[in-house]
């Protein structure tokens, strides 16, 4: 029930932690959005700092800061499978697409 999906979410949540910390330099150069009182702002993971754990943040208004591993992974876009996955013409729809020649002479 509940705890169960509860539990799954925190495990995901970690998992996603971890690989952050593990490839830390991979997400030089990566988008991230932040939320200041209601207003998105949109920067890009400028630097990793290994000594001190926290990347720098460069917005597209020139400001920057430094985030921890907790604080920069809600920052990355979510992915949800339903909303990067096209959905596919059957063969059916592709067939009559070709239907559709140029017939408007």
């Amino acid at each position: 029930g509940f705890w169960k999906i509860m539990a799954g979410a925190q495990t995901l949540r970690n998992q996603r932690l971890q690989h952050l910390r593990d490839h830390a330099r991979d997400y030089i150069g990566k988008r991230v959005a932040r939320t200041f009182d209601g207003t998105v702002y949109h920067g890009t993971v400028t630097a990793y700092d290994a000594d001190a754990k926290w990347w720098r943040i460069r917005y597209d208004d020139d400001d920057e800061e430094e985030r921890n591993a907790q604080q920069l992974l809600p920052m990355f876009p979510q992915r949800c499978d339903s909303a990067k996955s096209k959905k596919r013409k059957t063969r059916d729809e592709v067939d009559d697409d070709d239907d559709d020649d140029d017939d408007d002479d």
